[in-house]
């Protein structure tokens, strides 16, 4: 893993472990939100504002529903930095 994602996987985790009143060491990328976490869909809403306001990034709808675990989330944001990387 890169110095880059080993960052987003850990910023990740950090809004993950505020959102969802979980410790980090918790928390992995394997963690699935709805049954891992108890996360229902305001928490989710709510993890990805934070990740959005974190990032100072966009997420699509379709991005939105494609966040499952954190996995998906840090995939998620990786791409969204890279595309507005390559727009920019």
């Amino acid at each position: 893993m890169t110095n880059e994602a080993e960052t987003i996987t850990s910023i990740v985790i950090k809004c993950a472990s505020d959102v969802f009143d979980t410790p980090r060491e918790d928390i992995s990328e394997k963690s699935v939100i709805a049954t891992d976490l108890h996360g229902d869909s305001f928490d989710h809403i709510e993890f990805v504002m934070l990740l959005e306001e974190a990032f100072g990034i966009e997420f699509s709808d379709d991005d939105v529903e494609e966040i499952k675990t954190i996995s998906d989330a840090v995939n998620r944001v990786s791409e969204t930095l890279s595309r507005e990387e390559i727009a920019a």
